[in-house]
């Protein structure tokens, strides 16, 4: 099967030409197109992360079925958009989630592959959808970790569970990786109005020095898990680490820097050796370590 990467987004690669118009249209040329189209299969990877990549995702499938390509035509999302607005919030307000996959369904498409879904309402929305778990990224940063231990990890790390909702799905995650250490809950209280953290309780109440590593899908601004670190201090944690499958960091990683010490995620939403990246986290990233998704799975 050949793969088609999109995940540099709009620009000018080995294997197609992307860019915008004056007018703000996406345009999409493939280079080599007589030679992808013999194959048996297509496999595209996009990082969809702004509403140009999931144009050129929608032209790149477009193309690719208009030049009368007829073989198994398969996408994989590393990062599902709108994967958070994943309800009808309210009246006068977009239900987003359900958008893009009516948008996505319509694509003449043999499979979609996303990669650890905020909820089951993307591969519920998404048709003919299969998730890749997090497990093999996971277990990937317990070895990270452990290299740096000579003791047993399970009688040295918890790991937590940042809110009520993700402690089912982490509880399976241990359950598959055999991680026969503790598992700790969190549960947080928001305000209705702000949407602000007004509490954080934890079902361990010492920690006794034992280090925990906060396992979650999505790190927006990171203000959540910097309020949990500060509640693990003060529960006598250990060395405290985060891994992120989905890691946005807007706010950068200053604050993150002083409550962790390391932060773990996948290249699901950015890439770290990206120039733009470095242009603007060089100086702040050193203690995250970024691992690349396994697709040898599908």
């Amino acid at each position: 099967m050949e793969v088609l990467d999109l995940r540099k987004g709009i620009t000018k690669t080995s294997e197609y030409d992307a860019f915008v118009f004056p007018g703000g249209e996406v345009h999409f040329r493939l280079h080599n197109p007589s030679v992808l189209y013999v194959s048996n299969g297509i496999r595209i990877i996009s990082r969809v992360t702004s509403t140009s990549d999931l144009m050129l995702l929608i032209l790149v499938v477009e193309t690719i079925r208009k030049d009368g390509y007829r073989g198994k035509l398969e996408v994989v999302l590393p990062y599902m958009p709108y994967q958070q607005a994943d309800r009808d919030f309210s009246l006068g307000e977009c239900f987003s989630l359900q958008t893009v996959c009516k948008m996505l369904n319509t694509l003449d498409v043999d499979r979609f592959f996303i990669f650890d879904p905020h909820s089951d309402v993307s591969p519920a929305l998404l048709h003919k959808t299969t998730v890749l778990d997090n497990s093999s990224y996971i277990h990937e940063v317990l070895m990270n970790i452990k290299s740096k231990q000579s003791v047993i990890l399970e009688d040295t790390l918890c790991i937590l569970s940042p809110d009520a909702g993700a402690y089912k799905k982490i509880g399976k995650l241990c359950s598959k990786l055999d991680w026969r250490g503790e598992l700790v809950a969190a549960n947080k209280f928001r305000s209705i109005s702000t949407g602000s953290i007004e509490s954080l309780e934890l079902s361990k109440q010492d920690f006794k020095g034992k280090d925990v590593l906060i396992i979650d899908d999505i790190c927006i601004g990171g203000r959540t898990f910097i309020e949990l670190a500060k509640k693990l201090r003060e529960k006598n944690a250990g060395k405290i680490y985060l891994a992120i499958s989905h890691g946005v960091f807007s706010n950068g990683f200053r604050d993150l820097n002083e409550y962790f010490e390391g932060i773990f995620c996948t290249d699901s939403f950015f890439n770290i050796e990206d120039p733009n990246f470095l242009l603007i986290h060089e100086k702040s990233c050193y203690k995250v370590t970024q691992m690349n998704i396994n697709y040898d799975r599908l």
